[in-house]
């Protein structure tokens, strides 16, 4: 494992190998050292990335952004709605660097042009958390089984040198740095939520897929939404969204 010169806004270490299981499991083999808030961990290839409900992050070699970052600072592990900072983090790092506008799927995805581009895991275990982070950079293609739902930064802008993993490295960073800590998260998740007061289906944690409307958020990050002929809308803290087919 190498130390990349790349800077990091937590002023702490950012490691990086070839090849892996995942950033995810050689992160918490780091954290039992209990290394410096915001000590990064990448792979250019991982063999057992997952996402939500442990799902395969597919990725060939060097064509994604795979890295988690090991936060012990108390007062942000104890921040609400981590993943979707995180993910406020990656969108408007984004939009910042390429200039595109990506929207924040709840609980944790990051869509563009109704397709997942990235994708935010938080783990928290004795007083450690870390936040596992794929971005799909220079995909061509993807296989079939989620060619219809993913796309890549290539994809919506270009083949540019500005696109590959390691240039996107110190920008994500400083923009985590930035925004797991912002005072008006909620709003600028609110600005970026995917499908806002539309009609979509949400099957929480262990619970039938129901038809609710995306009504807002709340303070600690659930999802406010009504179901079809309730009278007032219902916190959801797990589960996970897609668009209402009928629509």
């Amino acid at each position: 494992m190498r130390v990349l010169k790349s800077a990091n806004a937590f002023n702490a270490p950012i490691y990086w190998r070839a090849v892996g299981s995942s950033t995810m499991q050689h992160a918490w083999q780091l954290a039992r050292a209990y290394p410096p808030h915001g000590t990064a961990v990448g792979l250019n290839y991982q063999w057992r990335g997952r996402g939500q409900k442990n799902r395969r992050w597919h990725a060939r070699w060097g064509e994604s952004l795979l890295l988690s970052i090991i936060l012990t600072d108390p007062s942000c592990l104890h921040l609400p709605a981590l993943s979707l900072r995180g993910a406020l983090a990656v969108a408007t790092m984004l939009e910042h660097a390429l200039g595109i506008h990506p929207h924040i799927k709840w609980p944790n995805d990051i869509l563009v042009r109704e397709q997942k581009l990235g994708g935010i895991l938080t783990e928290i275990k004795d007083s450690i958390a870390v936040m596992g982070i794929g971005i799909n950079c220079l995909a061509r293609r993807f296989p079939p089984s989620v060619r219809a739902r993913a796309i890549s930064l290539r994809q919506v802008v270009g083949n540019r040198p500005d696109i590959r993993p390691h240039s996107l490295v110190p920008h994500l960073l400083r923009a985590l740095h930035t925004y797991l800590v912002i005072a008006d998260w909620r709003q600028r998740i609110l600005n970026r939520l995917w499908r806002p007061a539309r009609p979509v289906n949400i099957q929480p944690i262990g619970g039938e897929v129901r038809p609710v409307t995306i009504c807002g958020l709340t303070e600690d990050g659930a999802l406010l939404a009504q179901e079809r002929g309730s009278t007032a809308p219902q916190r959801y803290y797990a589960g996970e969204i897609e668009m209402d087919s009928g629509i």
